[in-house]
């Protein structure tokens, strides 16, 4: 029983420093530098960092006994152990484990949902009727997209274009639109937005929100940085992109968009085409090829084992201070 309130406890400091960090991250975020702000693999990092901070701290309070092959409570006898050998009861920690417990049903129940988010689009996109562009084997052109332009899949993304969309542009537009939705699936983006949102389960619903939908507006912009690069011609892309946003706001479009896509659209336009007409187009480009996950998910792991090791023995004697006090 008095095992269970500690890792109660833990599950309630990780809670706690994901919810407050979350919201510092969200701050953080809106006075990046601006290439940073235009970076996605800094703002997947940002989006992740609340969770990487709260395992960190979460594992600190037994990393003593669990990290370094010790245990001071012999040494220390004046206050409660955060120790599995030596745990006792506490108020303090059977209240915080309630906390952790509430905290972690709205958490699961967060997870379910983005979870059934995924499998609806899913099922949505493969009651699609979709036939082959006819230069471009990859592509599926669907009459209900009407005028949108989706990337769908986690492990074997597929891209589906509008009908309208698609026979409005010209073979220049279709070039530029194509690129840059197979720039979402070199990179990935359907399966880094589903771990985002994993991750933002744990944290409050406005913070959250700002820090994927920075990251959504930043990848959407490598892609199209990565798309110019195949194309050659940055302005051939914003003429593109200008061109789907006018298609996009006369057509009614009545198709659903689940929040699990990744998609070009008229969103953010102006941004995504004063961003390419600004920045040139230069063999750092070539980087918005990679997909953000992997790399991001190591330096989360450093973080959280930096923290670990960091936070360590003071950690986790400050709260058993703390928790003697209360």
């Amino acid at each position: 029983m008095n095992e269970l309130l500690l890792v109660g406890f833990v599950a309630f400091a990780f809670l706690l420093t994901a919810w407050a960090s979350a919201h510092l991250c969200a701050r953080w975020a809106e006075r990046l530098p601006r290439s940073l702000a235009r970076s996605s693999s800094s703002r997947a990092a940002i989006a992740l960092l609340p969770i990487a901070v709260g395992t960190g701290v979460a594992l600190s309070l037994v990393s003593p006994p669990a990290f370094f092959g010790g245990c001071h409570c012999i040494a220390h006898p004046h206050h409660i152990h955060l120790c599995f050998e030596h745990a006792a009861f506490s108020w303090s920690l059977a209240f915080a484990s309630v906390v952790a417990a509430i905290g972690l049903v709205v958490a699961v129940r967060a997870v379910v949902s983005v979870l059934v988010d995924v499998n609806e689009t899913a099922r949505w996109s493969s009651r699609l009727r979709v036939t082959r562009a006819e230069r471009d084997a990859d592509i599926g052109i669907a009459t209900e997209l009407e005028a949108g332009a989706v990337t769908v899949g986690l492990l074997r993304a597929r891209i589906i274009v509008g009908a309208t969309l698609w026979s409005q542009l010209d073979e220049t537009g279709r070039n530029a639109i194509a690129a840059h939705e197979r720039a979402h699936v070199a990179r990935r983006d359907p399966l880094t937005l589903l771990v985002l949102r994993l991750a933002a389960c744990v944290m409050p619903g406005r913070a959250s929100r700002m820090l994927i939908d920075g990251w959504r507006r930043a990848a959407e912009m490598a892609c199209d940085r990565a798309a110019a690069q195949s194309l050659g011609d940055p302005y051939a892309l914003a003429s593109a992109l200008v061109e789907c946003g006018r298609i996009q706001s006369l057509e009614q479009r009545s198709s659903r968009r689940a929040a699990g896509l990744a998609a070009a659209d008229s969103d953010d336009l102006e941004l995504r085409v004063s961003s390419l007409l600004e920045e040139p187009i230069s063999a750092a480009t070539r980087s918005s090829t990679r997909g953000d996950l992997i790399g991001v998910m190591l330096a989360m792991a450093a973080v959280a084992f930096a923290v670990t090791v960091l936070g360590g023995a003071s950690a986790h004697h400050a709260a058993e201070t703390v928790l003697g006090w209360i």
